[in-house]
């Protein structure tokens, strides 16, 4: 899956060009999509004088959730909320499903807890549960109240341990047509050791410098 160099995948695939020929006109709303979020990201973290980590491949993450239309979405990793906003405008025009998230606040800001999900809506707000704890304390919890899990994305603890124990609390959970995303694979050879022998359903996109990897199924998606 690496290149020799260690640094980078060596069957990186580009991501419009795959969105595309699935489904363009999904692509290109996904891509308004982003634009969008761009526009609100500068509006409401500009002003605020400092940075708030995160952004995600919001574009992506709209379209998978558009195109296959989990129900039971979980993600670790809020930040500003560039891919939970993703999520929940998919959710919302898709007329259908909830967000659970999982979030630890930047420590160093004063009540850190106002800026988690600050890029999200009011509107969307009533098909998101998010827990602030960190991933040890959420996802127990969380994955409790989720009668199966049809699309988790992972973007917390980019350690190994942190995506072995995320993964390991999920797995009752997820079923043979889940989407499973990891952000920032290149940080470590967990995604790979994982998901190598399932070459056929897994795909490594590169986004600002980092890659990410999706395990989907083309199967349709159980319903209720």
């Amino acid at each position: 899956v690496f290149s020799t160099s260690g640094r980078s995948p060596a069957n990186t695939e580009l991501a419009a060009a795959w969105a595309k020929s699935i489904d363009p006109k999904l692509w290109a709303e996904a891509e308004l999509l982003h634009a969008e979020q761009q526009k609100v990201a500068t509006e409401k973290l500009e002003p605020l004088g400092f940075f708030l980590a995160g952004g995600g491949f919001d574009a992506m993450l709209y379209f998978l959730t558009r195109k296959f239309k989990p129900q039971y979405v979980l993600e670790t990793g809020v930040a500003a909320g560039h891919s939970s906003r993703a999520f929940l405008k998919a959710l919302q025009a898709n007329g259908r499903g909830h967000l659970w998230s999982s979030d630890f606040p930047l420590f160093r800001l004063e009540n850190p807890e106002q800026y988690v999900g600050i890029l999200v809506e009011e509107n969307m707000k009533k098909n998101w549960t998010v827990m602030t704890k960190g991933d040890r304390a959420n996802l127990p919890t969380l994955i409790n109240e989720m009668p199966r899990i049809d699309l988790f994305h992972f973007d917390s603890d980019k350690s190994r341990a942190g995506r072995e124990f995320a993964l390991a609390a999920i797995q009752h959970k997820l079923h043979d047509q889940s989407i499973v995303i990891f952000d920032d694979i290149q940080d470590n050879m967990h995604f790979h050791a994982t998901f190598g022998s399932r070459l056929s359903d897994f795909k490594v996109f590169s986004f600002e410098g980092k890659w990410i990897g999706v395990v989907l199924s083309s199967s349709p998606k159980p319903e209720g």
